[in-house]
């Protein structure tokens, strides 16, 4: 095969960059892919480096190509080895850094229709579910070196838990994917500091990050967190960096971290857990619901899986819900009062849900 017939990313390893755009709302820049790999996919901007172009050139340019932004950029977020099926054809292999850049000028607008369907801005908390492997670990990197630099996290034992621990959840259902788990990791680290507590942070990481991995264990289906935290006993290289004293807290806080538990969390380690697995956006719990109802009950049609949503979240949620909280929490509060209005329109609810994509 003569060079020009070579193919980048394909036939040879392809460099690129990402850029990571972060606003003064706290969300952050993505667009939908219009062609493979993962076409259908929304995706921090970026593309290919050129000949004799640094890193920072190139997302600086591919920035202002696809969306008329200026950026600058702040710092490096992390390193993506990009490898990827592309239907119908061979693997795709590009590295990419991806870098945290602020906006200096300009609105956000697609500068490139033909590569791009949609662009959007979302909440770093809260991205949609289907983002490219790139967005993916970008957003990972973005939460671990802001958690890092506030907590002095043990570098070791996260890129344990990021590359054995995180990757097992591609099998649980949508609702309680890595999305979630996310989101959980964050939300705790948030509690813990709006309610000033004194604890390890490699703890409430650890726990956070193994709270849901049992979900789709065939050992016990309806005990999920038991599963958990067993499944946590078994990987030894904790031992690595917890005493056996400070692991059975993590098992039992896995364990605690059910909303219907019939008990108090038995340490501030489950209760953190429990309080930050509560959901804070509706239309999150409508679209997790949803799914984990239809993983739960395939006999059932669509209305049905609505009808069965509709029942879990009245009595999880609804006025004299079981679902705990902890800790007096604005974000939450604001959560159940949009939920049980939505809860007491039950046309509404159904209406809302069946609006959610197959």
């Amino acid at each position: 095969m003569s060079e020009k017939e070579m193919k980048i990313g394909k036939d040879y390893i392809g460099v690129g960059c990402g850029a990571f755009i972060v606003n003064d709302k706290n969300q952050f820049l993505l667009q939908k892919r219009n062609k493979e790999p993962e076409r259908g996919y929304w995706s921090i901007p970026g593309g290919r480096l050129e000949m004799y172009e640094n890193f920072e050139e190139a997302v600086v340019r591919e920035v202002k190509e696809e969306t008329d932004l200026d950026v600058e950029v702040v710092c490096l977020c992390g390193i993506c080895d990009h490898i990827v099926d592309i239907p119908g054809e061979t693997k795709s292999h590009w590295i990419s850094p991806s870098y945290l850049c602020k906006i200096i000028s300009g609105e956000a607008k697609i500068m490139e229709p033909n590569k791009h369907l949609d662009m959007k801005w979302f909440d770093i908390a809260n991205p949609p579910e289907n983002i490219t492997i790139t967005t993916a670990k970008a957003l990972d990197d973005y939460f671990y070196n802001m958690q890092n630099e506030k907590y002095d996290l043990n570098n070791r034992l996260i890129k344990h838990i990021r590359k054995n621990v995180f990757p097992v959840y591609e099998k649980n259902d949508k609702g309680h994917g890595m999305k979630h788990v996310r989101q959980v990791i964050s939300r705790s680290f948030e509690l813990v500091s709006e309610n000033n507590l004194d604890v390890d942070m490699d703890m409430v990481y650890t726990i956070a990050a193994y709270h849901d991995i049992g979900r789709k264990s065939e050992r016990d289906k309806d005990n999920h967190e038991e599963i958990s935290a067993e499944m946590m006993r078994e990987d030894l290289e904790l031992k690595k960096y917890f005493s056996e004293d400070k692991l059975k807290i993590i098992e039992e806080a896995i364990v605690d971290h059910r909303a219907s538990l019939e008990y108090e969390a038995r340490s501030i380690y489950g209760k953190i857990v429990s309080s930050a697995d509560r959901e804070i956006f509706l239309e999150n719990i409508l679209y997790r619901s949803y799914f984990y109802q239809k993983n739960k009950h395939p006999e059932c049609d669509k209305l049905g899986v609505i009808e069965n949503s509709y029942k879990k979240l009245s009595s999880k949620y609804g006025k004299d819900g079981y679902a705990k909280m902890y800790f007096k929490d604005k974000k939450y509060e604001k959560f159940i009062a949009e939920i049980q209005d939505l809860l007491e329109n039950k046309e509404e609810f159904i209406r809302r849900e069946s609006l959610i994509e197959e």
